[in-house]
């Protein structure tokens, strides 16, 4: 009986506690082929954009929240792996892009808004420009009551997908394993490798000094280009400067 007791307490605790639980999603509309583009040699403000949309929101209507949007971003020298000097974050927030959110940082790598039981209203998707043609970065969303010991819920999602955290695009990964017929066991590039072979036996030399991920970034071969030229890492590169 006791047993029974405390099997019942437990499942009455759990089925309150899960009633109440603060639940968020955050959906990427965009697909894996989606690739950052950054500044251009004629236009340093050219960028693309990635949006996503919170999903799932679980809120109590008696209760005030605290909804906050952070970016973690890289911030390579320059736009592209030959041009550019800045070194700014690579990945921003706009308030243009994003109305109904509370500007918090400075740096454009965060957003906030409250909620309350008057208005449980709350914007349905956040923007990121994108200035930098390899950027990369991270996408939070945390949903906290207030004054209720920082206990919350928060979700993650990465711009551009690329699930195996290497900073290079999965989508252009993919593509390249295709065109050479690489086997399912390799799960990405090495974006610090530079493994090209040799062309023949009289250069004993691999590699053509551009890194997996220069590659990817990809390099603008002419100033007037529309964009950049994102080169192969299976073959050998000459770059005329």
């Amino acid at each position: 009986m006791k047993k029974y007791s405390l099997f019942l307490s437990i499942l009455i605790f759990c089925f309150c506690f899960c009633a109440d639980a603060i639940t968020v999603t955050l959906t990427r509309n965009f697909t894996v082929d989606k690739y950052p583009e950054g500044g251009h040699p004629m236009d340093k403000t050219h960028f693309n954009k990635f949006s996503f949309s919170l999903n799932d929101l679980n809120l109590d209507t008696s209760k005030y929240y605290d909804i906050d949007v952070r970016l973690t971003s890289t911030n390579y020298k320059g736009y592209a792996a030959n041009f550019g000097t800045t070194t700014s974050s690579d990945l921003k927030f706009h308030t243009d892009d994003n109305t109904g959110w509370d500007f918090k940082a400075a740096d454009h790598l965060q957003y906030k808004w409250t909620t309350d039981p008057s208005s449980q209203s709350v914007p349905g998707t956040i923007t990121v420009r994108c200035y930098d043609w390899g950027a990369n970065g991270d996408v939070t969303v945390t949903v906290t009551e207030k004054d209720a010991g920082g206990m919350g819920f928060s979700d993650t999602e990465r711009i551009p997908y690329d699930d195996n955290a290497n900073g290079i695009a999965d989508g252009w990964e993919t593509v390249e394993f295709v065109k050479v017929l690489l086997d399912n066991n390799r799960r990405g590039y090495d974006p610090a490798a530079d493994g090209e072979v040799a062309p023949d036996d009289t250069n004993t030399y691999n590699g053509d000094g551009w890194t997996n991920y220069d590659e990817y970034r990809g390099m603008f071969a002419e100033p007037t280009d529309a964009e950049v030229t994102r080169l192969d890492p299976e073959q050998n590169d000459v770059i005329y400067t």
